[in-house]
Protein backbone atom coordinates (compact mmCIF):
# COMPACT_ATOMS: atom_id res chain seq x y z
CA UNK A 1 0.00 0.00 0.00
CA UNK A 2 1.46 3.69 -0.89
CA UNK A 3 0.20 6.76 0.51
CA UNK A 4 -2.44 5.09 2.90
CA UNK A 5 -5.97 4.32 3.12
CA UNK A 6 -6.79 0.83 1.99
CA UNK A 7 -4.35 -1.98 1.30
CA UNK A 8 -4.75 -4.21 -2.01
CA UNK A 9 -5.16 -7.37 0.32
CA UNK A 10 -7.85 -5.53 2.52
CA UNK A 11 -10.24 -4.79 -0.61
CA UNK A 12 -9.28 -7.86 -2.07
CA UNK A 13 -10.07 -9.99 1.07
CA UNK A 14 -12.98 -8.28 1.55
CA UNK A 15 -14.52 -8.65 -1.50
CA UNK A 16 -13.03 -12.04 -1.46
CA UNK A 17 -15.15 -13.52 1.22
CA UNK A 18 -17.83 -14.38 -0.86
CA UNK A 19 -18.92 -17.54 -2.53
CA UNK A 20 -20.03 -16.39 -5.57
CA UNK A 21 -17.71 -14.41 -7.44
CA UNK A 22 -19.58 -13.87 -10.22
CA UNK A 23 -22.74 -12.84 -8.71
CA UNK A 24 -20.64 -10.18 -6.61
CA UNK A 25 -19.00 -8.61 -9.19
CA UNK A 26 -22.09 -8.09 -10.96
CA UNK A 27 -23.61 -6.47 -8.13
CA UNK A 28 -19.98 -4.77 -7.39
CA UNK A 29 -20.08 -3.01 -10.71
CA UNK A 30 -24.42 -2.24 -10.85
CA UNK A 31 -23.47 -0.69 -7.62
CA UNK A 32 -20.94 1.71 -8.24
CA UNK A 33 -21.39 2.49 -12.18
CA UNK A 34 -23.06 5.39 -12.32
CA UNK A 35 -22.84 6.78 -15.63
CA UNK A 36 -24.28 2.94 -17.28
CA UNK A 37 -20.92 2.11 -19.15
CA UNK A 38 -21.13 -1.44 -17.31
CA UNK A 39 -17.54 -0.78 -15.86
CA UNK A 40 -16.54 0.92 -12.55
CA UNK A 41 -13.86 4.01 -12.77
CA UNK A 42 -11.82 4.68 -9.74
CA UNK A 43 -14.08 7.97 -9.18
CA UNK A 44 -17.19 5.48 -9.32
CA UNK A 45 -15.54 2.63 -6.98
CA UNK A 46 -14.47 5.71 -4.43
CA UNK A 47 -17.93 7.11 -4.55
CA UNK A 48 -19.40 4.13 -3.83
CA UNK A 49 -17.63 3.04 -0.74
CA UNK A 50 -17.47 6.64 0.27
CA UNK A 51 -13.84 6.55 0.05
CA UNK A 52 -10.84 9.15 -1.39
CA UNK A 53 -9.70 7.79 -4.44
CA UNK A 54 -6.02 8.10 -3.31
CA UNK A 55 -6.86 5.59 -1.09
CA UNK A 56 -8.24 2.98 -3.04
CA UNK A 57 -5.47 3.55 -6.13
CA UNK A 58 -3.36 0.89 -5.47
CA UNK A 59 -5.90 -1.37 -5.19
CA UNK A 60 -8.07 -0.29 -8.01
CA UNK A 61 -4.47 -0.98 -10.26
CA UNK A 62 -4.42 -4.69 -8.94
CA UNK A 63 -7.68 -5.22 -10.37
CA UNK A 64 -7.68 -3.21 -13.34
CA UNK A 65 -5.08 -5.95 -15.38
CA UNK A 66 -5.83 -4.21 -18.65
CA UNK A 67 -4.83 -1.06 -17.37
CA UNK A 68 -7.79 1.31 -19.02
CA UNK A 69 -8.83 2.54 -15.72
CA UNK A 70 -12.22 0.79 -16.08
CA UNK A 71 -13.08 -2.62 -14.04
CA UNK A 72 -15.19 -5.17 -15.96
CA UNK A 73 -16.91 -7.91 -14.17
CA UNK A 74 -14.44 -10.29 -15.81
CA UNK A 75 -11.38 -8.34 -13.87
CA UNK A 76 -13.36 -8.06 -10.86
CA UNK A 77 -14.19 -12.05 -10.90
CA UNK A 78 -10.25 -12.71 -11.19
CA UNK A 79 -9.08 -10.53 -8.49
CA UNK A 80 -12.10 -11.99 -6.34
CA UNK A 81 -10.27 -15.52 -7.22
CA UNK A 82 -6.66 -15.04 -6.93
CA UNK A 83 -6.94 -13.21 -3.71
CA UNK A 84 -9.64 -15.14 -2.09
CA UNK A 85 -8.01 -16.72 1.55
CA UNK A 86 -7.46 -20.84 1.33
CA UNK A 87 -10.16 -22.81 2.83
CA UNK A 88 -8.60 -24.22 5.93
CA UNK A 89 -12.18 -25.99 7.09
CA UNK A 90 -13.68 -25.61 10.66
CA UNK A 91 -11.16 -23.95 14.00
CA UNK A 92 -9.67 -26.95 15.64
CA UNK A 93 -11.61 -27.89 18.95
CA UNK A 94 -10.69 -26.94 22.52
CA UNK A 95 -8.46 -29.31 24.10
CA UNK A 96 -10.73 -32.44 25.51
CA UNK A 97 -8.50 -32.15 28.56
CA UNK A 98 -9.79 -28.65 29.45
CA UNK A 99 -13.65 -29.90 28.14
CA UNK A 100 -13.19 -32.72 30.54
CA UNK A 101 -12.48 -30.35 33.37
CA UNK A 102 -15.20 -27.96 32.40
CA UNK A 103 -17.91 -31.13 32.48
CA UNK A 104 -16.46 -31.76 35.75
CA UNK A 105 -17.18 -28.82 37.14
CA UNK A 106 -20.66 -28.21 36.09
CA UNK A 107 -21.58 -31.56 37.03
CA UNK A 108 -19.89 -33.13 39.44
CA UNK A 109 -22.57 -32.82 42.40
CA UNK A 110 -20.96 -34.60 45.34
CA UNK A 111 -17.13 -32.92 44.73
CA UNK A 112 -15.93 -36.26 44.04
CA UNK A 113 -13.72 -35.43 41.04
CA UNK A 114 -15.72 -37.88 39.38
CA UNK A 115 -19.36 -38.52 37.56
CA UNK A 116 -21.37 -41.26 38.48
CA UNK A 117 -24.32 -42.07 35.94
CA UNK A 118 -26.96 -40.67 38.31
CA UNK A 119 -24.58 -37.09 37.92
CA UNK A 120 -24.69 -37.57 33.95
CA UNK A 121 -28.24 -38.45 34.20
CA UNK A 122 -29.25 -35.07 35.96
CA UNK A 123 -26.99 -32.52 33.78
CA UNK A 124 -28.53 -34.06 30.69
CA UNK A 125 -32.27 -34.18 32.06
CA UNK A 126 -32.72 -37.71 31.04
CA UNK A 127 -33.39 -41.11 32.71
CA UNK A 128 -30.34 -43.37 34.45
CA UNK A 129 -31.71 -46.28 32.35
CA UNK A 130 -31.15 -44.25 29.28
CA UNK A 131 -27.80 -43.61 29.82
CA UNK A 132 -26.53 -47.14 31.24
CA UNK A 133 -25.14 -48.90 28.46
CA UNK A 134 -23.03 -45.88 26.75
CA UNK A 135 -22.17 -44.83 30.68
CA UNK A 136 -20.60 -48.53 30.89
CA UNK A 137 -18.92 -48.48 27.62
CA UNK A 138 -16.97 -45.25 28.83
CA UNK A 139 -16.03 -46.51 32.45
CA UNK A 140 -12.99 -48.06 31.42
CA UNK A 141 -12.19 -49.11 35.11
CA UNK A 142 -15.50 -50.70 35.92
CA UNK A 143 -15.69 -48.13 38.82
CA UNK A 144 -19.19 -46.77 38.13
CA UNK A 145 -17.88 -42.83 37.73
CA UNK A 146 -16.29 -41.50 35.11
CA UNK A 147 -12.91 -39.62 35.94
CA UNK A 148 -11.13 -36.62 34.13
CA UNK A 149 -8.95 -39.35 32.15
CA UNK A 150 -12.09 -41.49 31.48
CA UNK A 151 -13.81 -37.83 30.21
CA UNK A 152 -11.26 -36.72 28.15
CA UNK A 153 -11.33 -40.00 26.18
CA UNK A 154 -14.56 -40.02 25.42
CA UNK A 155 -14.32 -36.36 24.42
CA UNK A 156 -11.17 -37.25 22.14
CA UNK A 157 -13.14 -39.92 20.34
CA UNK A 158 -15.98 -37.28 19.41
CA UNK A 159 -13.95 -34.75 17.86
CA UNK A 160 -12.13 -37.43 16.11
CA UNK A 161 -15.58 -38.26 15.02
CA UNK A 162 -16.76 -35.24 13.84
CA UNK A 163 -13.15 -34.11 12.25
CA UNK A 164 -13.42 -37.17 10.01
CA UNK A 165 -17.01 -36.31 9.04
CA UNK A 166 -16.05 -32.75 7.94
CA UNK A 167 -13.22 -34.05 6.10
CA UNK A 168 -15.41 -37.11 4.77
CA UNK A 169 -18.18 -34.36 3.43
CA UNK A 170 -16.01 -31.51 2.11
CA UNK A 171 -13.88 -34.20 0.15
CA UNK A 172 -16.89 -35.46 -1.45
CA UNK A 173 -18.32 -32.17 -2.18
CA UNK A 174 -14.93 -31.57 -3.83
CA UNK A 175 -12.69 -29.52 -1.64
CA UNK A 176 -10.18 -31.20 0.53
CA UNK A 177 -9.54 -30.82 4.02
CA UNK A 178 -6.51 -31.86 6.10
CA UNK A 179 -6.98 -32.71 9.94
CA UNK A 180 -3.79 -31.38 11.66
CA UNK A 181 -2.00 -33.76 14.01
Amino acid sequence: MNGGGVSTDTMSSLLGEQEDETSLSSAIVDAADTNGDGTVSLEEMAAALGAESAELSDAFSSLDTDGDGQLTTAEIDSGLKANAPARRGPPPPPQASDVALDVLAAADGDKSGALSLSEVARALDVEEASLAESFASLDADADGALGSEELTSAIQSVFARREAAYAASTTAAGSTYAVAA
